[in-house]
């Protein structure tokens, strides 16, 4: 590092000769600028190498300690060789070496200057030939994640049941035990708080449909008892869908007196009465 103090010292000394001829002049000037140019050169090889080192070091880390990282990171250090001789040749072009020599031998500027500035200028290079090795890296990560939720999500399907659906089963029974007055079709007020119920029901489940057939005894004739059933039970579902209840969800059938719950006494008052039931449309 100290040779071109030197080097200059004997070009000083030879010029300033006495009598020395101009030929012995242009020998020694040529010789000083060989001395020169081999200490340049033996000075761009040791920080070439020390540039390339870091790049292999930082190549490893960003590969991490995995089976090829070392041989990736020599042949990226080989690939980027010529080019980190020509960035510390111009560092030492432009007078940098010259720089690092005025100050102190022992300072870190003086062992790393170079090194690490040509290094920093060309970490972009060295990110562009890892890039290909990094990418296969993330493509697996990123595939490995998602597997890893599908097989969560899998889990999660499996576990996770739908909660029993809630039926208004007091108020189901509250209607079809309803006492119904002989020759009436309207619907009572105890009737409409246990409807309100079911349309609600069926407001919060559009899956479910409501099935209201009606029955009477058999007091009167077979035309005027199905005509009185199937009143009652268009009344009930017209208050179903008034209160909210879609129409395709109130179903209603009259069937006279041809069911008669109690048939030993055909004109009990219990065979007047309606059976609603909650079915949930298959559809």
């Amino acid at each position: 590092m100290r040779a071109n103090f030197s080097l200059s010292v004997a070009v000083a000394a030879l010029l300033t000769v006495g009598g020395c001829s101009s030929k012995t002049e242009e020998v020694a000037e040529e010789q000083v600028s060989q001395e020169v140019t081999s200490v340049k050169v033996s000075q761009i090889d040791v920080e070439s190498e020390k540039v390339l080192n870091k790049i292999r070091d930082y190549s490893f880390e960003k590969l991490g300690d995995t089976e090829n990282s070392e041989t990736i990171a020599n042949t990226i250090a080989d690939e980027l060789d010529s080019d980190v001789r020509e960035n510390v040749k111009v560092f030492i072009k432009d007078g940098e070496l010259d720089r690092i020599d005025s100050v102190d031998a022992d300072s870190e500027l003086n062992e790393d200057y170079i090194a690490e500035n040509v290094f920093a200028d060309m970490q972009p290079q060295v990110d562009d030939k890892l890039s290909p090795y990094l990418g296969e890296e993330e493509v697996v990560v990123e595939e490995a994640i998602l597997d890893e939720e599908i097989v969560d999500e899998a889990v999660t399907e499996e576990v996770i049941e739908p909660e029993p659906v809630q039926l208004p089963v007091d108020a189901v029974a509250s209607i079809n035990s309803s006492s119904i007055v002989s020759g009436s079709a309207d619907i009572t007020d105890e009737m409409k708080e246990n409807l309100d119920a079911i349309a609600s029901f069926l407001i919060e489940n559009p899956s479910f449909i409501a099935v209201v057939n009606s029955y009477t005894d058999s007091t009167g004739s077979d035309a005027v008892n199905l005509q009185l059933s199937q009143e009652r039970a268009d009344n009930v579902a017209e208050y179903l869908v008034s209160k909210g209840a879609a129409i395709y969800q109130a179903i209603a059938d009259g069937y006279g007196e041809a069911d008669l719950k109690y048939p030993e006494d055909p004109t009990s008052p219990e065979n007047r009465r309606y059976e609603i039931k909650l079915v949930e449309n298959a559809e």
